[in-house]
């Protein structure tokens, strides 16, 4: 749909069949990625070769809107703003899009920015025009400090969310280890919380004394439920 609007708003700046065949071309790339991304992308087990040919494929599209904007040299600074609005757009959506890899849209965003520089810089250089060239010099690095920080905070949630399952991943083996200590000890053992209350009994425990099972006495609150120890005799 965007395609179709940029090709729309620059009718009769852009040759008509020039137009249209880029049009087309975009459709049928993009239709050729969305089918390899459906398809092929699923069985790409290499994390790193996955990485290296979406990239490739975020840059051939940004080749094909530079391609797009290079067509547009010396319109009017109107069609150019518009352009570059457009462009302004795909790069501001990029940088959610491609939070998770910063070289993809740093060449993303460097063709885009490229394209559009060369092509208002051939289409003229009045006032118009150099506040064009101004807007872009600041769209710039503004749009590199928010995909950074996005970015930092992806790799925070990751690096914390990696911490805590290698966290829970300790703590259930601690547990385990200590429940197959106590199953498994000759000796009697009883197993009780900060207050006191049995959590549970080994099979040396039930043995000696007598006493089988482990209940809750108090059904409605577990957290402050008392385990009680249930003669088998």
């Amino acid at each position: 749909m965007l395609a179709a609007l940029v090709v729309f708003v620059g009718w009769g700046v852009v040759d008509a069949v020039v137009a249209l065949g880029w049009f087309a071309l975009f459709v049928t790339l993009a239709a050729a990625r969305a089918t390899w991304r459906g398809r092929v992308a699923p069985s790409i087990t290499d994390s790193r070769r996955l990485r290296s040919v979406l990239r490739r494929d975020v840059w051939v599209s940004a080749l094909l809107w530079g391609v797009w904007s290079m067509l547009l040299i010396g319109a009017s600074v109107l069609n150019l703003a518009m352009l570059m609005i457009v462009i302004a757009g795909i790069i501001a959506a990029a940088t959610s899009t491609l939070v998770a890899d910063a070289k993809s849209f740093y060449g993303f965003m460097g063709i885009l920015i490229g394209s559009l520089l060369i092509t208002v810089v051939l289409s003229g250089l009045t006032r118009d025009h150099l506040s064009l060239l101004l807007l872009i010099s600041l769209f710039v690095p503004f749009m590199l400090s928010v995909h950074g920080r996005a970015n930092a905070v992806l790799r925070s949630q990751i690096e914390s969310a990696s911490r805590l399952a290698i966290s829970e991943e300790e703590t259930a083996r601690g547990r385990n280890f200590m429940n197959a200590l106590v199953a498994h000890a000759p000796s009697a053992m009883v197993v009780l919380d900060q207050d006191s209350q049995v959590l549970r009994a080994n099979p040396a425990f039930e043995r000696v004394t007598g006493f089988t099972g482990v209940r809750f006495t108090d059904a409605t609150s577990r957290s402050n439920s008392q385990r009680e120890m249930t003669p088998s005799h």
